[in-house]
């Protein structure tokens, strides 16, 4: 056996993955393991079937006649690639709906009918489909290859279908997630999964290069990439998806499970913080709304709890004396803003202040306030003043 550069590259993924695997495992037996074993085992399952084809891989490439007996079985767990990210926001946010089995009715049957199309292709004779899967070879002759290589192309296309279905559907409960976050923060940073939008940018470019690729080395015999840089393409995923999933802590606080009421909407249907049904039952009238939008006015002109970076919708319902549910209506319903955007406006106008009036840098002027990164305030201070700090800095003088 040859140690290619490219069997090289496999066995230190599929080790890789192996180790990331043990860790998460670790993980969902230790202390909080109960509370994120939704996320957990979602991100499992994603590494489980990079480890998986990596490992076929591997053994593709250093013995070919092992490889014939199991080639093309990787392939039933491909699905995972589509589902599991999907999985990972569902059971790791406070999108509203509960996971239940029927969220999963649809991409199961698109599971069991990939499986029934891959039927043809696994009755093949292993080494034809070692050739088939491996060089992109076709046999002069082969019973079944043409139902084989039909099931196959089916299964490719639906797969693609569902890996963009899953990465629209994952968008938007991300999406739904973040503007649920700035309901009840005022700082986001590290609970937004933002390394979930490169992650899906990386994986759907990532697959489409190498269906590319390989169609060009199909029919035309040439290739763009190269086996080494697929492999390496593959196992940087990998890497990434075990790094940042591993120190990716508890995307929602405790507390915050506890403050949004049982939503109404179907468990598929992602619903924005702001919606007024989340609301109907409160019992909160307009006057009421009114009389806790002027407490908390006050409690931040006097108090200052705003340059507080890590200020929380309880922590000020708590001093201003509501309930945060109620303080989440006043601001969503009668002032027409969510809590972060609510605490940011304070925040951008006390610099305006201080950008005025004092000789402190930009940073350091963006931590008095409340801000904890440069980046977050220059975005904050834009889209509230529509320019930059330095150049706002610049007109007042």
């Amino acid at each position: 056996m040859d140690a290619t550069p490219e069997l090289i590259i496999v066995l230190m993924g599929a080790g890789g993955g192996g180790l990331s695997l043990a860790l998460v495992m670790a993980r969902l037996i230790g202390p909080a393991g109960r509370q994120r074993r939704g996320p957990l085992l979602a991100l499992a399952a994603l590494l489980l079937v990079f480890t998986l084809d990596l490992v076929d891989s591997a053994l593709a490439l250093a013995s070919p006649a092992r490889h014939a007996a199991v080639a093309g079985y990787v392939l039933l767990v491909w699905p995972l690639f589509a589902l599991a990210p999907w999985l990972y926001v569902r059971s790791a946010t406070l999108v509203p709906g509960a996971l239940r089995w029927r969220s999963l009715r649809v991409p199961l049957l698109f599971w069991a009918l990939g499986m029934a199309a891959l039927v043809p292709l696994l009755r093949l004779d292993g080494a034809v489909r070692h050739d088939l899967l491996v060089h992109g070879r076709l046999p002069a002759a082969a019973d079944g290859l043409l139902p084989a290589i039909a099931g196959l192309t089916l299964f490719v296309l639906g797969w693609l279908a569902a890996l963009a279905v899953s990465a629209v559907a994952t968008i938007r409960l991300l999406a739904a997630h973040r503007r649920l976050m700035r309901a009840l923060l005022s700082n986001t940073s590290g609970v937004e999964l933002r390394w979930l939008d490169g992650f899906l940018l990386f994986l759907l470019a990532a697959f489409a290069v190498e269906l590319g690729d390989s169609l060009l080395a199909l029919f035309a015999d040439r290739s763009l990439l190269g086996d080494d840089m697929a492999a390496l393409v593959e196992v940087a995923i990998l890497i990434g998806l075990a790094l940042f999933g591993l120190q990716q802590g508890d995307p929602v606080p405790v507390w915050a499970r506890e403050l949004l009421p049982a939503p109404a909407a179907p468990a598929d249907e992602p619903v924005p913080a702001a919606d007024a049904g989340a609301y109907a039952r409160s019992g909160l009238d307009e006057d009421s709304c009114a009389r806790i939008l002027d407490r908390l006015d006050a409690v931040m002109a006097a108090e200052r709890p705003w340059a507080d970076p890590f200020l929380t919708l309880k922590t000020l319902a708590d001093r201003c004396g509501v309930k945060p549910h109620y303080l989440s209506q006043a601001l969503n319903m009668r002032g027409g803003t969510s809590f972060y955007d609510y605490v940011n406006r304070w925040r951008v106008e006390a610099a305006c202040r201080a950008l005025a009036a004092s000789e402190d840098n930009v940073l350091a002027i963006a931590e008095q306030v409340g801000f904890n990164a440069k980046s977050t305030f220059n975005a904050a201070f834009r889209r509230i003043t529509g320019e930059t700090p330095s150049a706002y800095r610049r007109q007042a003088r």
